[in-house]
């Protein structure tokens, strides 16, 4: 049954909090994580000056200090889980069964993963909780987005340290290039869904052509309302499935390319439990192991100087504020 489901996916989770952590009363932003040590410093820091409340953090097996440095913060709760990732539904079914775990029922939370930023229009001004509000009035439970990956404006480089500011290692964009392609989950969800696709990974690393190279899909919904029956569908489709066609979207800056070196790490790489066999994890081995000179500029690059830079490019809506 699907309640029995659930309460096998809550015994998965252990929770590792000595003592509980503050989660607050307002915005809670909840990921999944694992051996993220080089990028929780600063998505910690971003959500934190968008005026989260706390955090509920997920590890899967972390090995490289990022648990211990998430128990040492006093608004993550943090729970483990060994289990597959991908029979996890990519982490969606531990996200869904922490929320209930947490008692989050009725409040507008973040899902990310620690190498994803969200912004929106203004959000520099503008914070979490009025975000919340703005949608509200709008009679909107959910902020789509699309996934926009950032790269360095030269030769990827291996400097990015713990602390740096994601932004500014990695300030590029692709400005257009982005469309809507048939549905990979067309038995999920609407042929009319939003399988919005593009950038730098398929411009440089995927033949469109082929169908089975599973081009990187950019719709995500990380932005929601969680009433009841609410949740994940998959990783990047929620229920209720109205919620993925709002009409205001905003995007999650996404920094998969920091430090070549994680893509290019043979252990890693058979460590990781990706779908669809980790063949994408495949390309970007083959794309970044030893191509000296290798970058992802082109003529339609631009840099993130803040939200500005996406709304001038129509990759985000402008919203009405209050003031």
């Amino acid at each position: 049954s699907l309640v029995g489901s659930e309460m096998c996916i809550r015994d998965r989770l252990r929770r590792m909090n000595a003592r509980p952590a503050k989660l607050g009363s307002g915005v809670v932003c909840v990921g999944v994580m694992k051996n993220e040590r080089l990028r929780i410093e600063d998505f910690l820091n971003h959500y934190r000056v968008l005026d989260v409340s706390g955090f509920v953090l997920i590890d899967n097996g972390s090995t490289d200090g990022t648990l211990e440095y998430a128990l040492e913060k006093p608004d993550c709760t943090v729970f483990s889980t060994t289990n597959s990732y991908s029979a996890s539904g990519f982490g969606s079914q531990w996200i869904n069964a922490a929320v209930d775990m947490c008692d989050l029922r009725n409040r507008w939370l973040v899902v990310a993963d620690l190498d994803e930023l969200l912004v929106y229009d203004r959000c520099e001004r503008h914070k979490l909780p009025e975000l919340a509000d703005l949608l509200e009035r709008a009679n909107l439970d959910a902020l789509p987005c699309l996934m926009l990956d950032m790269y360095d404006d030269g030769e990827p480089r291996n400097s990015y340290v713990p602390g740096m500011s994601m932004i500014d290692a990695s300030p590029m964009f692709d400005a257009s290039g982005y469309g809507r392609e048939p549905s990979l989950l067309k038995s999920l969800l609407p042929a009319t869904a939003l399988a919005i696709q593009g950038g730098p990974r398929a411009r440089t690393m995927f033949d469109r052509s082929d169908a089975s190279n599973m081009l990187p899909y950019l719709h995500k919904v990380p932005f929601m309302k969680w009433t009841p029956g609410a949740g994940m569908r998959t990783s990047h489709e929620v229920d209720p499935i109205i919620r993925n066609f709002s009409p205001l979207r905003g995007a999650l800056l996404h920094f998969k390319f920091l430090n070549n070196a994680e893509l290019t790490n043979k252990d890693r790489l058979h460590d990781l439990d990706h779908w669809n066999d980790n063949q994408q994890q495949s390309k970007y081995f083959e794309n970044l192991g030893e191509t000296a000179g290798k970058t992802f500029m082109f003529e339609g690059s631009q840099r993130y100087v803040s939200s500005q830079s996406l709304a001038d490019h129509d990759l985000i809506s402008k919203l009405e504020w209050a003031v």
